[in-house]
């Protein structure tokens, strides 16, 4: 009888000990993903996104990072150690400014700041809209960078590069893409902002030189359902968790 109960008892320690260690290894193999809105908007465009990701099972964390205009970066919301692939949701206090790389600065704060409470390994970029030319100027100007995380995924929704806009925006991009970088590009045939030819003049840049190049045109959404749809939302999940 007691050497049934010592054993009961160490059983018991050994659940315990699994249960508190997990979420840690868990939060460790995690990657965040960062989401980035378009010109004059802000984080309610990516909520959709980031709540039904959550809802799916993809992710346990959703906080915020506010970016202020003279790009002070502040973290709203709170990561618990067992958080899992956190999803951030970028907030510019100057959501219309449109010098590129100063945006590109300003996002590269939010992930500073994010990092320091998630601290995985790795990131994905998903932009809507001139969130996109957010993402491309963070990557050309400090892909490189080596206190930052590798890119691991890119999603751009309702994205493009208008004419001359490439080899000032990209110039170092075009010389040198992460490494293992994957890219999913998803336009709509309905967009009456950015025409689908400025989407696909995305593809040269990566077709054939990033790691993977998925182009995905869809039917019948407009410029901003392209961040409030069932279809785009499946696409994301399958994209960056399968």
């Amino acid at each position: 009888m007691k050497q049934r109960l010592v054993i009961t008892i160490l059983l018991g320690a050994l659940a315990g000990l699994l249960v508190s260690f997990w979420p840690v290894q868990a939060a460790q193999s995690s990657t965040t993903t960062y989401f980035m809105h378009g010109y004059g908007s802000s984080a309610r465009a990516e909520h959709q996104m980031t709540t039904y990701l959550t809802a799916h099972g993809a992710s346990n964390t959703i906080v915020r990072v506010n970016v202020d205009r003279k790009g002070h970066a502040v973290l709203v919301g709170h990561v618990a150690k067992n958080a899992h692939h956190p999803l951030v949701e970028v907030n510019f206090a100057d959501s219309r400014n449109t010098d590129f790389h100063q945006d590109g600065r300003w996002l590269k704060a939010a992930i500073e700041v994010g990092q320091r409470a998630t601290k995985t390994k790795q990131i994905n970029l998903i932009g809507h809209s001139m969130g996109n030319l957010t993402t491309l100027a963070y990557l050309n100007d400090y892909r490189q960078q080596a206190d930052l995380p590798p890119v691991r995924h890119l999603v751009m929704l309702a994205g493009g590069l208008f004419p001359g806009m490439k080899a000032e925006l990209t110039s170092e991009l075009t010389k040198n893409l992460p490494a293992h970088l994957t890219v999913l590009n998803v336009y709509s045939t309905a967009d009456q902002r950015v025409p689908n030819a400025a989407s696909r003049r995305l593809r040269p840049l990566f077709k054939s030189r990033a790691a993977s190049y998925r182009e995905v045109k869809l039917t019948g959404l407009s410029h901003s359902q392209l961040h409030e749809s069932r279809r785009v939302d499946r696409l994301l999940l399958h994209f960056l968790f399968d």
